[in-house]
Parts: C-alpha cells; structure tokens; sequence
C-alpha cells in the first residue's frame, strides 16, 4: 500500500517540506535501532552454547548512522585462552545470525511508516 504525505503550500507547509528529509531519516534510524536491539535478543535466544562466550558477544553497534548487530570478533576462549572468531565457525554449521534478522524484519517497513507519520502528526 503506497502512502502519501499531504502538503500545505503556506509557511507552516513549506517549514513541514523542509523538515521531511529530517523526519524520515530520524524514523528510520530510531526503527532501525529498535529493531536491531530486537535482532540482538532474539540471536541471543537462537545460538547455541558451550561456554556462553558468543553469546555473551552478541552485540548492537551504531557508529553514526550505522547500526549493526554483530557476533565474536574478540572473543577469549575460557577453556583454551586463545582469541577465537566463534561466530563464523558457529553461523556455518549452526545458523543464528540470518534467522534472527529472518524473525524481526517482518514489518519493518510498516513501522518505519507508522513512525513517520506520528512525527508527521505532532508538526500539526
């Protein structure tokens, strides 16, 4: 369904034109985060574990309007000592990473847009 935003060309209009690209990036950001912080629980609840090491490394970042969630990297093994990349090693034979994102992108769309038109609204 396309949804179309309404614009009144008087200066309260023109000021809700200038704003939008604002508005829109900020609401996806905020939906982007929501959902990675989502993505991030849900890995968490899916991979399996054997120390709790890459569990306990699965992690959202957000450099500037970047966000990722990511998985080892700089993991120690307890019982070796060794830094390992457990998430490569675990993601081939065990996926946990792709059906995590698979369970949390449903609708993200639809809540980017319901977003934006709440922000849309308080310009009223």
């Amino acid at each position: 369904m396309v949804r179309t935003l309404r614009l009144e060309f008087d200066a309260k209009g023109v000021v809700k034109l200038e704003g939008l690209a604002e508005l829109l990036k900020n609401a996806t950001l905020e939906e982007l985060d929501s959902t990675a912080d989502q993505m991030k629980h849900v890995a968490k609840s899916l991979v399996r574990v054997d120390t709790g090491s890459l569990k306990q490394s699965i992690r959202k970042e957000r450099r500037g309007d970047r966000i990722s969630v990511r998985a080892g990297g700089y993991v120690t093994n307890p019982k070796t000592g060794q830094l390992v990349n457990y998430a490569s090693i675990i993601e081939s034979k065990y996926p946990f990473m792709m059906p995590a994102w698979l369970m949390v992108r449903e609708g993200i769309v639809e809540r980017i847009q319901e977003r934006v038109r709440r922000r849309w609204m308080a310009y009223e």
